[in-house]
């Protein structure tokens, strides 16, 4: 007995997510739920399998309905929110971002994904504290140049191969700037807002968001928003900024989360590498674990000249 009603209770939690993501509501809790349709998929396949070994045909059914309902959920939204093909003209950047949990061995190991992928734009999330300058020799041969925000535990550090053009950050955990390739400039916000744990925590994450986007759309050129942004492609607040300023992420894939909780046994994607519709994408991926509990990701991001 209490099999099936813990069955039921989980096809029931998996539901609630899967129509939160489909109507994209922005009231706490149901705003959470919504970011956690890859997770839901997962636990809708385990019960599945759950209710054919019970032989409870009936949540078999519900659940496997359920399930293809939050998969047309999930392939509507990458494929509404990924950025197109880059045109071979364009004039390419390759940006590399982790969160490094505050790990010295993390830093090192993505240092050295980073430089093997060739990485021009390195934006840093959570490095470790007073190590900011100890960070300069994992970059050797590099005219690496430094910004850096130490105001609070969520601190953001950029290094850019490119000479950088810092401007006003539109919140303390958000770095601002432009950086120019080839005769292409781009407009760069890296941020770290807060973890939506509570209403009054996911209002603030959800302006520090939008503040960050807000901030790259207005130059109207190439554009690029980066960082842990503690949401998921699923959720509302990326299609909010799509369809306010035009930005889609850079790629993203089916059940390739960013950021794992090994006693959960799944994963998130809150790591984004976002673009502007002026931008187009060459290459995604996501990284090896290094050592924190997100995994680095990196994409070369192209713009024409005349930022179009």
């Amino acid at each position: 007995m209490w099999a099936n009603v813990l069955l039921s209770a989980a096809i029931f939690a998996a539901g609630c997510c899967i129509l939160a993501s489909i109507v994209r509501l922005r009231v706490w809790p149901f705003s959470v739920a919504a970011e956690l349709l890859e997770p839901a998929l997962l636990g809708l396949a385990g019960c599945m399998l759950a209710a054919c070994f019970a032989g409870t045909f009936l949540a078999a059914g519900a659940a496997f309905a359920l399930f293809v309902v939050g998969a047309v959920a999930l392939v509507v939204a990458i494929r509404a929110g990924t950025a197109p093909r880059i045109d071979e003209n364009a004039a390419l950047l390759r940006i590399a971002h982790a969160n490094l949990l505050d790990s010295p061995k993390a830093a090192a190991r993505f240092a050295d994904w980073a430089r093997n992928n060739g990485a021009e734009l390195i934006a840093i999330t959570e490095p470790p504290p007073g190590e900011t300058e100890k960070l300069r020799p994992l970059f050797p041969n590099h005219p690496f140049s430094l910004q850096s925000d130490d105001t609070g535990r969520r601190r953001v550090v950029v290094f850019s191969k490119h000479a950088l053009d810092p401007h006003e950050s539109p919140d303390i955990n958000v770095l601002a700037f432009s950086l120019r390739r080839r005769d292409c400039v781009f407009e760069i916000v890296c941020a770290h807002p807060t973890i939506p744990i509570s209403p009054a925590f996911e209002a603030r994450r959800d302006e520090v968001i939008g503040r960050a986007f807000a901030a790259a759309h207005s130059a109207q050129t190439a554009a690029v928003v980066i960082g842990d942004l503690n949401t998921t492609p699923t959720g509302p607040v990326l299609a909010a900024m799509r369809r306010a300023h035009g930005f889609r992420r850079a790629g993203v894939s089916a059940f390739s989360p960013t950021w794992m909780a090994p006693f959960f046994g799944l994963g998130l994607t809150l790591d984004h590498i976002c673009v502007s519709i002026h931008c187009a994408v060459r290459s995604y991926k996501v990284g090896p674990f290094i050592g924190s509990d997100h995994r680095p990701i990196f994409a070369e991001i192209g713009a024409c000249a005349a930022g179009g």
